[in-house]
């Protein structure tokens, strides 16, 4: 019997009716044969109506709706484990897996994959002069401000502290440019205002694109090579794109950070 179950409680009725039709008709069916075995000649669709008014629908249909629940449950849980409890952006973990997809996209198609990490400057100052919770609340603002900056299907994840990572799949190099602007215009410079105390926050952004498949390990690097050197050039507060060259003798094994 196939699984038909839906993907919202919408859906459910029709999706359980349509389970319990073949559940009906597989049974049926080897009825039949069971009774011609014995010299019982009786049609299929009659057994089908017995079946259909005896507690057997009933028992399907409950048992569809309970697969329906687990299967819900399990996308839930499956989706939590992907997730920083703090900002509801993507984890490490998530950030690793949507990476990976979006290298495998890019080497059945034409287009662009864009990596884009942003680090908070001087976030330990931040937190020894107004505290952790207060700090928290910065990275809580930058994945706010970096999630409405980017479009629906493109990732946010917190990667370790206040280092987050965007990962943006485009048709062209003209895409990019856009949400580039976007991001430095959303987060590289803004005040934030938290229980009465507004400060200046300066966020510098490295991002490597690639038009081609590469190892994801060696994309970080390189986007992480131009947020370092934003950091050291002094100009904080900024972002600093490349695009990436094919790197020699790059075996392109989907490897993680």
């Amino acid at each position: 019997m196939k699984n038909n179950l839906p993907n919202s409680n919408g859906d459910f009725r029709t999706a359980a009716q349509k389970v319990t039709r073949e559940a009906v008709e597989e049974t049926s069916e080897q009825l039949v044969g069971l009774l011609q075995g014995k010299g019982i000649q009786l049609e299929k669709q009659i057994i089908s109506e017995c079946l259909m008014t005896s507690s057997l629908a009933e028992q399907v249909e409950r048992l569809a709706w309970e697969l329906f629940i687990a299967q819900k449950k399990m996308q839930v849980a499956e989706e939590k484990a992907l997730r920083d409890p703090m900002t509801g952006a993507y984890n490490r973990e998530g950030y690793k897996e949507r990476l990976n997809l979006a290298l495998q996209r890019l080497e059945r198609s034409d287009g662009y994959v864009m990596l884009a990490i942003s680090d908070i400057d001087n976030f330990k100052n931040i937190n020894d002069t107004y505290g952790h919770p207060f700090g928290d609340e910065v990275i809580k603002t930058v994945v706010k401000k970096l999630t409405h900056a980017v479009r629906k299907d493109d990732v946010v994840a917190r990667i370790g502290g206040e280092e987050i990572a965007v990962i943006v799949e485009a048709k062209s190099m003209e895409d990019i440019k856009q949400l580039q602007t976007r991001l430095e215009g959303a987060v590289c410079q803004f005040q934030f205002t938290y229980d009465g105390t507004a400060i200046d926050v300066g966020n510098s952004i490295g991002v490597a694109v690639t038009d081609h498949l590469c190892n994801a390990k060696n994309l970080y690097k390189f986007a992480d090579t131009q947020l370092y050197a934003v950091k050291k050039s002094g100009k904080k507060g900024r972002l600093l794109a490349q695009h990436m060259k094919p790197p020699a003798n790059d075996p392109a094994l989907q490897s993680e950070r």
